[in-house]
């Protein structure tokens, strides 16, 4: 959707990260699973096509931090999403 919007007027920023877990469908099941780092090892927001590790991406924002897959931190908080395998079609 990006894409569509004017490109003078957007700012398009590569969410980095230190790697850490999500929720994902693998051959193992739906769990957490390991996520590799993408360098995000800084907090900051870099603007610069340089910065950002695929192409349209003007820079990067990074909390310098691991993402986690952990359930909220809220009480009665709702079950993780169950994951599916859509049908083609």
């Amino acid at each position: 959707m990006a894409m569509l919007l004017p490109a003078a007027q957007t700012v398009s920023l590569f969410a980095a990260d230190t790697g850490g877990e999500a929720w994902t469908q693998m051959e193992d099941g739906c769990r957490p699973h390991k996520l590799r780092s993408t360098h995000g090892d800084r907090l900051g927001i870099a603007i610069s096509e340089n910065a950002a590790p695929l192409p349209g991406f003007d820079g990067t924002a990074s909390t310098g931090l691991a993402a986690t897959a952990s359930p909220p931190a809220i009480a009665n908080a709702p079950p993780p999403p169950a994951c599916s395998n859509p049908t083609p079609g």
